[in-house]
């Protein structure tokens, strides 16, 4: 995963990912995340929170699993 900040700088960030299905967290790096349900939450680790102004996040990573169709879906 990677994230672009269009806007004024962060000192921490976060990304609620929803999922068509229940999911549970196998695996993270450079980030903490949890899942709970269908939704994955995903927030800044300890060295990348601080995001200025059209700075950007990358290889911030996960692993889930699911039922056989887990998909990703629009957020509501």
């Amino acid at each position: 995963m990677a994230g672009s900040n269009y806007s004024a700088g962060v000192k921490s960030w976060s990304v609620v990912v929803p999922f068509n299905g229940e999911v549970t967290l196998e695996d993270a790096w450079n980030c903490k995340a949890s899942a709970s349900g269908t939704r994955l939450t995903v927030a800044n680790g300890a060295h990348n929170g601080n995001v200025p102004a059209g700075g950007f996040v990358r290889d911030v990573g996960f692993i889930v699993s699911g039922p056989a169709d887990l998909a990703v879906v629009e957020y509501e």
